[in-house]
């Protein structure tokens, strides 16, 4: 199963050989008070998907099975356009503002309604 999710499983084996006390950024926070930042230590201990999972095939199956069942974010394709660029912003328009470019319904199982 870890064949299916490459980039997931290549990034879970350096973070797991990384020091406890290597500080590296935190994830959204799923109800928690915000964090910028994390541990190898804190998440190894805290990440309830990391403490259930004892094998790399474990994680890999849990958070498929997790992806599966959540509705798409509301803002990915904001995000994405922002995140594909390594946090840049895109280049202003010939007025000097910057846009995100948003095609409306264009993906399936977005929560546009909500």
């Amino acid at each position: 199963m870890a064949s299916e999710c490459p980039v997931s499983a290549v990034y879970t084996r350096r973070l797991y050989r990384l020091a406890y006390a290597y500080s590296v950024p935190a994830e959204h926070p799923g109800g928690r008070e915000p964090q910028w930042e994390s541990t190898v230590g804190q998440q190894r201990r805290e990440n309830k998907h990391l403490v259930k999972a004892k094998t790399e095939e474990e994680f890999v199956a849990l958070r498929e099975a997790r992806d599966r069942e959540m509705p798409m974010p509301k803002l990915i394709l904001h995000s994405l356009q922002v995140n594909i660029r390594g946090g840049r912003l895109p280049d202003p328009d010939g007025n000097g503002k910057r846009y995100l470019k948003i095609p409306v319904d264009a993906l399936g199982g977005a929560r546009w309604d909500e």
